[in-house]
């Protein structure tokens, strides 16, 4: 595959030249590059941004258990429209994969099905109950961590132990802040506190999921003060949307809720002063019953990933927020670092790459959508850039 005439997220800025492309690997990054002899897929770019594939640390594919919802295949077929390359995935399905035995059910269908790369998470506790841990010496590798994401460990024993043995086997603890004993912003940032002091006495790696509030993110800001092995998370809806905008609609209803203005204006704040690590969709799609209650009635959870990076390049960007530089790490090399990736474009790396029209502008309809998944707050907005081509290891999978 040749690659012509992009502007190419290279070395982290933006400029004008051509990738080749051979059996999956990029093998020469210049300008004016020619095809040579044999059979060459050339993919005109013409001033698009060709960006490192998008990588989002908190999916939810529903299989298996709930594929009435969403599938591995039907999620993927969303990533790739939406210009991810890789998903890790939330332990919700069932079973839940809180042992090996239950784990390769789920890989098994990813293995057979998936477009993309997806790795899953394992559960903090047993059935994601909060009341017993999982074995933890029977993580494996291609597992990025684990996360009881949907329930936070309100037990504060049973999350001791957990911190313990999470710096103790060096795995990554993804963990969704609520405390069912609070309400309102506070079991957020009350999980949170409880979760970063456990930080600080057990030097685990930890990651906050979905946070949506000024007050989270001055904790975080003071843990990385502190130098504790902190990063988190925002999602696009969060930093688009406060509660200000919600309406009678299931488009609506997620978890946690939208904000006030003020917490909304924060997220931009500490994205700019990096306290947020990354940008992850935390796509949740459910069936058009499940979401058509209205708002009261609709369960949470919003389909995020075909929306994605329109949405935040017409919001941060187009408005001068942030740079569109930082926009593409939040969403490529920070996650990956977090995750042990590796996704510049360099020479010798995979082809995961990413092709972006800023100049196209479209009408959100989540009927439209790949995900089974129809619900988004963005239905009807008009957004900004449009994902061209999706390559992954080379190959072209998805193209408008």
């Amino acid at each position: 595959m040749l690659i012509k005439d992009g502007l190419i997220f290279y070395n982290e800025v933006f400029k004008k030249n051509d990738i080749y492309c051979e059996d999956g690997i990029i093998k020469k990054i210049g300008f004016n590059l020619d095809k040579s002899t044999g059979d060459f897929n050339v993919v005109k770019s013409d001033g698009c941004l060709v960006l490192p594939g998008f990588v989002d640390m908190h999916t939810h594919l529903r299989e298996p258990g709930f594929s009435y919802k969403e599938t591995i295949s039907s999620g993927t077929k969303a990533a790739l429209a939406g210009g991810f390359v890789t998903l890790c995935s939330m332990p919700n399905v069932e079973p839940a994969p809180d042992c090996e035995k239950n784990l390769k059910i789920q890989n098994k269908i990813i293995q057979s099905d998936a477009l993309c790369c997806v790795m899953p998470f394992m559960s903090i506790t047993k059935c994601r109950a909060g009341r017993e841990l999982i074995d933890f010496r029977k993580i494996p590798c291609y597992c990025p961590g684990i996360s009881d994401d949907g329930n936070g460990i309100d037990d504060d024993e049973l999350a001791q132990k957990a911190f313990r043995a999470a710096a103790e086997f060096g795995i990554l603890i993804s963990s969704h802040c609520e405390y069912k004993k609070f309400s309102g912003k506070l079991a957020e940032t009350e999980h949170l506190r409880r979760d970063l002091d456990l930080v600080k006495e057990y030097k685990c790696r930890y990651h906050a999921q979905h946070l949506s509030c000024s007050e989270s993110f001055d904790l975080v800001r003071r843990a990385k003060y502190l130098g504790l092995p902190v990063t988190c998370e925002v999602t696009p809806h969060h930093v688009c949307f406060c509660q200000n905008d919600v309406r009678d609609s299931g488009n609506f209803k997620m978890s946690p809720p939208l904000r006030s203005q003020n917490d909304k204006e924060s997220v931009v704040k500490a994205l700019l002063d990096g306290t947020i690590d990354v940008i992850a969709t935390d796509h949740a799609p459910h069936s058009p019953q499940e979401k058509e209650r209205g708002f009261l009635k609709s369960l949470n959870g919003v389909s995020g990933l075909e929306v994605a990076f329109a949405s935040l390049y017409t919001n941060l960007v187009c408005t001068g927020r942030i740079n569109l530089s930082k926009l593409v790490n939040l969403l490529t090399l920070a996650p990956s670092r977090i995750l042990g990736l590796r996704s510049a474009i360099a020479v010798g790396e995979k082809a995961n790459l990413t092709i972006v029209n800023l100049e196209n502008s479209w009408k959100v309809e989540g009927k439209k959508f790949y995900s089974k998944g129809k619900s988004t707050p963005f239905e009807g907005k008009i957004v900004k850039s449009s994902i061209e081509y999706t390559i992954f290891n080379g190959n072209i999978l998805f193209k408008r």
